[in-house]
């Protein structure tokens, strides 16, 4: 069987210039003396590097190397000038007034998950963002999330997916040890009821408020394609366009509730990636932006598929921003690895390490689009034991597709279970981060579907005098 390869895996990093201004900056090897597993002399030695880049100059804030892991700039770190270009936007953005079709607020999600989807057999389980007893939105580090299902049924989120045969972790990474900000991975799966479609999202927020566009994203989504695929058939095309249109709608959605709820969306965003499953379909559909990865592997072959992250690593993604208002500039660490970020020419913001995002306003204009990648991935001839696995890179960030293939069937060929097995994998990548980086440690989600299995199963809707109240009172937690 052909294996699929990842045009984002190129090593090429030297662009071509297209003028003096549009070059990209880049600093040697040589700018450091030690290995990046020296993480005291290489925190020194890349601040100093930092301030030979005017963006970075006016970004650097962090008092260690997890500046190096955020997928744009720090707020607090910019330029007075930048501050304040910032702030007037924002106060714009909020005080503008939401078209009421676009007043999608959360007693309306839950309505929509809850109530009305009752009505055709829809049902949802994400990630559950935990709360303090005074009901405040708190995490600690390596928090491992409980399940939110809703409609309310006779099961938990976590039954039932073990029932469907997808497996799930969801934590938030480390920061700081007194770090009780919200991990900003979260998750979704989907059953679109009679329409007969699975949806699979994984989304890894970033910036100031990016776990709100991710946690938010992951409800709407499937929500989006839940009324685009009502009456489209298995035609490619139908399910493309129902694709590109749930993505524009999300972003949408994110512009004009954050307007409402006083988000910072113009500095925050999220990475998306939807796998969209069917019985009747002898293929899988997989729509992303960012660099959240979809791999489709199978034992004794590997990967088969996977995604390419959008970064300014793919030509004609570069091509794109670059041509579109914005610059990137370019950063050696000290194990040669390179940190490439996309800042709007004359800016020190937003440095972001994508080309392609949901949120993230002041480049939605710049070429930094909301756009998804398609791509159809045939399914009919896959192996026995087939599986899909999608992660944020808090999974992939010292792991390749591949090893993190070997991981999960080495622990399958072990005996353990499916759930076991993605565990496994969040401890490798767990142990990669303490190895790399021992103070810092990102948020790292890993979903997990069984090819092979049924589609996701028809629940059982209680009572609400049979249910115990959770804190949404449309579903169940756990």
């Amino acid at each position: 069987m052909e294996v699929a390869t990842d045009d984002s895996k190129r090593d090429d990093m030297s662009f071509p210039r297209n003028g003096e201004d549009s070059a990209p900056l880049r600093h040697s090897r040589e700018d450091f003396v030690s290995p990046r597993r020296s993480s005291k002399t290489a925190e020194s030695n890349c601040r100093e590097v930092f301030k030979k880049v005017p963006s970075y100059k006016k970004a650097e804030s962090s008092n260690n190397l997890a500046a190096r892991y955020h997928d744009v700039v720090q707020e607090q770190g910019l330029s007075g000038q930048d501050k304040g270009e910032i702030k007037r936007l924002r106060t714009v953005h909020w005080n503008e007034k939401i078209a009421p079709s676009r007043n999608l607020h959360d007693q309306a999600l839950n309505k929509a998950w809850g109530k009305d989807g009752m009505q055709d057999g829809s049902w949802q389980v994400t990630g559950e963002i935990p709360r303090n007893i005074l009901g405040r939105e708190r995490e600690t580090p390596f928090n491992v999330r409980r399940f939110s299902l809703c409609p309310k049924a006779a099961e938990t989120g976590k039954q039932l997916l073990h029932r469907s045969r997808v497996a799930c972790v969801n934590i938030k990474g480390l920061k700081d040890e007194v770090d009780t900000s919200i991990g900003q991975d979260n998750f979704s799966v989907s059953h679109l009821g009679v329409s007969g479609w699975d949806v699979f999202c994984v989304m890894d927020g970033h910036g100031p408020d990016g776990h709100w566009p991710s946690t938010r994203s992951v409800r709407t989504l499937p929500l989006f394609l839940r009324t685009a695929l009502r009456d489209a058939g298995l035609i490619e095309d139908e399910i493309r366009q129902a694709m590109h249109h749930a993505f524009g709608e999300a972003n949408l959605d994110l512009e004009s509730m954050a307007s409402k709820e006083k988000v910072k969306i113009f500095l925050s965003g999220c990475t998306a990636l939807a796998v969209l499953r069917h019985p009747d379909c002898d293929s899988i559909w997989v729509g992303h932006v960012g660099d959240t990865r979809a791999i489709l592997v199978a034992p004794g072959h590997g990967v088969l598929h996977e995604s390419r992250d959008h970064k300014v690593s793919i030509p004609e993604e570069r091509e794109r921003v670059q041509n579109s208002g914005c610059r990137v500039d370019t950063l050696i660490h000290p194990d040669g690895s390179e940190e490439a970020r996309v800042f709007l020419e004359n800016k020190g913001y937003p440095g972001i390490m994508m080309t392609r995002s949901l949120g993230d306003l002041c480049v939605k204009k710049n070429g930094v689009i909301a756009e998804p990648e398609v791509v159809n991935w045939p399914t009919k001839d896959c192996p026995p034991g087939t599986r899909l696995i999608l992660a944020t890179d808090g999974a992939f960030e010292f792991l390749s597709s591949a090893e993190v293939a070997d991981i999960l069937f080495k622990a399958l060929d072990q005996g353990k279970t499916d759930q076991e097995a993605v565990e496994a994998i969040l401890e490798e990548a767990k142990g990669a981060w303490a190895e790399y980086e021992d103070d810092y440690c990102d948020d790292i989600t890993v979903l997990m579907v069984t090819l092979d299995a049924p589609a996701l199963p028809p629940i059982e809707v209680c009572k609400e005098k049979d249910c115990l109240a959770g804190i949404r009172t449309a579903c169940t937690i756990l």
